[in-house]
């Protein structure tokens, strides 16, 4: 399970996006940090205009509260989420404003 938070690429500055790895399967791509493998984001071919980042290395992740689930269908079946958010069973199709 991952709670990640989108944002437009266009509001994004990298301080140095040399630090990051890019790994890229399907229609998908995973960022990771040079330093110390750890994820940091992923951006994907649905969304092409945004970057989710992981919020598990953020310093304040709880000003990002879930909106959505993603990938519904290939809940683990001893995971359960009580909640009553919008469950889709693939990546959401978030267009531009």
């Amino acid at each position: 399970m991952l709670a990640a938070v989108g944002f437009e690429k266009q509001a994004i500055v990298w301080n140095s996006a040399s630090t990051l790895s890019r790994y890229t399967a399907g229609s998908a791509s995973r960022l990771f940090c040079n330093n110390c493998g750890s994820p940091v984001a992923q951006e994907h071919k649905s969304a092409d205009h945004m970057t989710f980042f992981n919020t598990g290395f953020m310093d304040e992740p709880e000003r990002y509260p879930p909106t959505y689930h993603t990938f519904a269908g290939r809940q683990i079946s001893w995971l359960k989420m009580h909640d009553d958010l919008p469950r889709t069973d693939a990546t959401l199709m978030i267009k531009p404003d």
